[in-house]
């Protein structure tokens, strides 16, 4: 798959100019967690790609247009750019475009939009949108706008109506509610995959070795975060997977009541099984299942039994799953 920055100035990897796609089947959005949603478009782009022997071409926007257009709104990915770029690198996509987004492209007109981000560039045969698509100044460019450009640039046009899961439509911000609800069982089913955050091991209190539960910690790349808690967790490193259980939240037990809300969110995972160091180097940890919620314990003896319970928890899920 070839990564290319601005469908107006695309460029080859290794920067000499390539000059406007002959032919191509588009697809456009943000696709924040390419979830089972976003993953029934791109199966409909890639069949259309096939039918009409033209390259596949996802184009989204960067930054997010939410944190241009709203910064108030403090938005947060659920997982990062290369996160996208793998995945449709998995699915089989030929080309994304990632198109800087500013006030002054929100701003362009509908027809001006598609004529220079979308037809010059690009030379649609077909343009596959789903249901909350919509381009231009304020949104307004609808599906029926599109419809009649699609009959004036010669283009043809496939609406992908709603993916719906259990009654309910299948989006980023569901998946961001579930995950920030610590419903990592129903994300992940939104998800087609195991929500993740990764980041490199960062050194914390160090306080798990002194109670026989060495941890790793890390300050993930997004700012999607579960909700405080106990989770039945997997580590990836290095292509490999080791069970494991994640606390999320404040380490209560070792603090003043008073003084937690001025404590960031930690991050501490023990990995079953494994003494090696971890520091400085790159991991994700995959979420699974919500064991409990984070507790403060009157002593470290305590805490000690809840974590080898915890511990028993995960074993038992992962002997299940």
């Amino acid at each position: 798959m070839k990564v290319i920055q601005d469908s107006r100035q695309p460029k080859s990897p290794n920067h000499s100019s390539a000059g406007p796609l002959l032919k191509s089947v588009v697809t456009i959005g943000n696709f924040d967690g390419v979830h089972i949603g976003h993953r029934e478009l791109l199966r409909q782009l890639l069949q259309k790609s096939r039918s009409v022997d033209a390259p596949s071409v996802v184009l989204t926007f960067d930054p997010h247009p939410i944190q241009v257009l709203y910064p108030e709104k403090h938005h947060a990915s659920l997982f990062d750019r290369d996160d996208q770029v793998t995945e449709f690198e998995k699915m089989g996509v030929d080309y994304l475009f990632i198109q800087p987004f500013s006030r002054e492209l929100s701003q362009m007109s509908p027809e001006t939009f598609l004529n220079d981000i979308i037809i010059k560039p690009l030379s649609p045969k077909a343009l596959i949108v789903g249901h909350d698509f919509s381009f231009g100044a304020n949104r307004s460019g609808s599906f029926e706008l599109l419809k009649k450009y699609s009959q004036d640039w010669n283009f043809d046009l496939t609406y992908v109506p709603p993916f719906q899961r259990e009654g309910q439509t299948v989006s980023s911000s569901l998946v961001r509610e579930k995950v920030k609800n610590g419903e990592m069982e129903s994300a992940n089913q939104l998800l087609g995959r195991e929500f993740y955050l990764k980041g490199i091991v960062i050194k914390g209190a160090q306080r798990g070795r002194t109670i026989g539960f060495p941890t790793v910690n890390i300050a993930p790349h997004v700012g999607v975060v579960p909700h405080s808690g106990v989770y039945a967790t997997q580590i990836l490193i290095e292509g490999k997977t080791l069970p494991s259980v994640t606390n999320i939240g404040f380490n209560p037990t070792f603090q003043d009541d008073r003084k937690i809300q001025e404590i960031n969110v930690k991050i501490e995972t023990h990995i079953l099984n494994f003494k090696n160091d971890l520091y400085g180097q790159k991991i994700s940890i995959l979420f699974h299942k919500r064991l409990r919620e984070e507790k403060k314990f009157a002593s470290i003896d305590q805490l000690k039994s809840q974590i080898s319970k915890d511990v028993e928890s995960a074993r038992e899920f992962f002997k299940l799953n």
